[in-house]
């Protein structure tokens, strides 16, 4: 059987996937069947296809998005983190844990982390390329730190922001922020209380969550219940 060499495009797709560059397949279906050109994510149409994460047939193409792996930046060494850490690890996220205080900045605290960072928030997100690949913890409990991190990335257009606090922790959060100049547009990207309402007691609870409020905004779910489903919908 003879095997068809790969062309230039499928060069340039492995060479994107060692860089981990979000791009985007296009194989032609009508004219020229078979023909494909990479198109990166800066081009028009790339970016939303990327962050659906689902392939889709096009005006005779078929698209193929190959986004970066999933990165999550948790900000806050607490105790919720680190169940957050191992369960996101296992789920196949890249997890970064970002404290300025040093006791919470352990790596022997997070062995499945990528990388544990001793360093201020806001100065780690300020030079980070947020994309929908990228996903925001927010665990530090604390104006000094939540205020800035979260003003840091509504900067970018991470996939996910979360903050944890109550209720009335958040509204004191928002007026600080709006007081701050940041808009109410901006604020509503902001999810807190974070996480999915499991009735979590436990910091693994939480952590848990927290990962299915990612893993339900990741795939443009509510996180409801599957048997409230319609037919139609769970098919």
């Amino acid at each position: 059987m003879l095997v068809e060499p790969l062309g230039q495009p499928h060069h340039d797709l492995i060479r994107a996937l060692d860089e981990e560059r979000p791009v985007v397949l296009k194989t032609a279906l009508d004219e020229r069947p078979g023909a494909r050109e990479l198109i990166p994510a800066t081009d028009a149409g790339a970016e939303s296809l990327l962050r659906r994460e689902t392939p889709e047939r096009r005006e005779g193409w078929f698209l193929e998005p190959f986004p970066r792996p999933p990165e999550l930046f948790i900000f806050g060494g607490s105790h919720v983190a680190i169940p957050l850490t191992r369960l996101a690890h296992e789920l196949g996220f890249r997890v970064s844990v970002v404290d300025a205080r040093s006791k919470f900045a352990g790596p022997e605290r997070f062995p499945q982390a990528r990388e544990v960072i001793h360093a201020w928030p806001d100065e780690v997100l300020k030079d980070l390329a947020m994309d929908s690949s990228t996903y925001v913890v927010i665990l530090t409990h604390d104006p000094k730190f939540d205020d800035p991190t979260i003003q840091a990335a509504l900067k970018g257009r991470p996939r996910y922001i979360g903050a944890i606090g109550s209720r009335k922790t958040h509204r004191e959060r928002v007026a600080r922020l709006t007081a701050a100049g940041v808009s109410e547009a901006e604020l509503v990207r902001v999810r807190a209380p974070i996480g999915l309402d499991l009735g979590a007691q436990t910091a693994e609870e939480t952590a848990l969550a927290i990962l299915s409020e990612m893993v339900a905004v990741r795939h443009g779910k509510m996180g409801g219940p599957m048997a409230s489903t319609t037919p139609a919908a769970a098919a």
